[in-house]
């Protein structure tokens, strides 16, 4: 066996290591870039899911409050409309 190609082949052989270090460390990396990538879009959807969920939820509320709210307008307008004739009618027997 030759030392000068011994030599050689442990000195190829050290940066071929180096390669695949440098290779797997690169790709760890893009992995990890890729997996905040994926964290931070889920989050995203999840504040855009969470926010139509909340008006979807305030729409309906609203759709079930405001037959009531009908009815309670009606029942003001109706006691209004009779203060104001008891009203009315006080203020002409003051006269």
């Amino acid at each position: 066996m030759n030392p000068v190609n011994s030599e050689w082949q442990d000195d190829a052989r050290k940066w071929l290591w180096y390669f695949l270090a440098a290779l797997l460390a690169s790709q760890l990396y893009f992995v990890r870039e890729l997996l905040a990538a994926l964290f931070l879009f889920a989050l995203g959807f999840g504040v855009l899911a969470g926010l139509a969920l909340f008006l979807l939820l305030i729409k309906r509320a609203c759709q079930f409050s405001m037959p009531g709210l009908d009815r309670t307008h009606a029942v003001w307008r109706r006691l209004r409309a009779a203060g104001s004739a008891r009203l009315g009618k006080s203020v002409e027997s003051q006269r």
